[in-house]
């Protein structure tokens, strides 16, 4: 199974806020979720990347091309 497969649409909706540089109460109101849920997606997000931090994460998913780098990031 593909890691794009594994990770659904929230959840890659979530690395691409983390990766912005958003809190998880950020998250949590641009996306209409509770900042625990967002906490709870990033724990799920950690356990299929086996990624421990939200730095790693953003690597991950990086380095595993489910999302673009773009200039427009803070």
């Amino acid at each position: 199974m593909r890691m794009n497969e594994m990770l659904s649409e929230r959840e890659l909706s979530v690395i691409k806020l983390v990766a912005e540089g958003k809190t998880n109460q950020e998250i949590g109101k641009e996306l209409g979720i509770s900042p625990s849920t967002v906490k709870s997606h990033l724990v799920r997000i950690g356990i299929k990347l086996r990624a421990r931090t939200r730095a790693e994460i953003v690597y991950c998913a990086a380095k595993k091309r489910l999302l673009t780098m773009s200039t427009n990031m803070r």
